[in-house]
């Protein structure tokens, strides 16, 4: 947030820090992590340190369990691209998806993309905590995303609520309320095309618009939504691995 101070002397500019909690940011992925995280331009400190909003939070404000009734609306209707990795392995055709990934922080405006991912290793691949599908699995998906209901569950249990039964229910029962379908029509996964990294993108919750789940939108598409929650400098250093004296400076 911008301060502007307009005197009949030169203009004094001075920079306060947002408050807010829940803080968007629109356009190219690449373009707006290191800004979200370090809350930084060019250099000046315009913001609190942020993380990348997670499936499950995500969840838990389009629930209304956030004391924020504003955000609560506004995140129920947009999609928005998470701080879940999706990774295709370009040796097996395998796809992760790995909650937090340090990876994802390591984005930049310089980073080198292949086909709007980020190209991963096989040892990087090997490396990467998650849920994995199949070659097989991960087919059906990206043809059928609606398909192998019992496994489209446990993924969206076991990796996205990272484990939270209750919250999975919860949310399941809410998406179906709102748009009028059950869950072998509501919240399906798209996996990626093309092999490297990418952000798993939850869509917005309405009649249309289902809360699917996207790992196959690339790092640099032009409308792009992330949003930052606010976190004190060392847990975000902790969880993206950037030196804390970066982020405190």
């Amino acid at each position: 947030m911008v301060k502007q101070t307009f005197l009949t002397r030169p203009v004094i500019v001075t920079k306060t820090i947002d408050e807010r909690v829940y803080k968007h940011f629109e356009g190219r992925n690449v373009d707006l992590i290191q800004r979200l995280v370090t809350g930084k331009e060019n250099g000046v400190k315009v913001d609190h340190t942020r993380l990348l909003i997670s499936p499950k939070d995500l969840a838990i404000a389009i629930l209304g369990r956030i004391n924020s009734k504003y955000d609560t609306e506004y995140l129920n209707g947009v999609y928005v691209d998470t701080s879940t990795a999706v990774i295709k392995d370009s040796e097996t055709g395998r796809v992760k998806f790995s909650s937090g990934n340090p990876l994802i922080y390591t984005l930049n405006t310089k980073t080198e993309l292949e086909s709007g991912k980020l190209i991963i290793t096989p040892e990087q691949y090997a490396q990467a905590e998650g849920f994995e599908l199949t070659k097989e699995q991960a087919e059906l998906f990206r043809n059928y995303p609606y398909s192998q209901k019992i496994l489209r569950r446990k993924v969206w249990e076991k990796e996205f609520m990272e484990g939270d039964v209750q919250l999975t229910k919860d949310y399941i029962t809410y998406v179906e309320q709102k748009t009028g379908y059950k869950f072998d029509k509501i919240m399906g996964l798209y996996t990626p095309t093309n092999d490297g990294l990418s952000l798993l993108c939850v869509d917005r919750v309405d009649g249309s618009d289902r809360s699917d789940a996207d790992g196959d939108y690339g790092l640099d598409y032009d409308i792009g939504r992330l949003v930052g929650v606010a976190a004190e400098p060392h847990i975000v250093a902790e969880k993206t691995r950037i030196p804390l004296e970066q982020l405190i400076q």
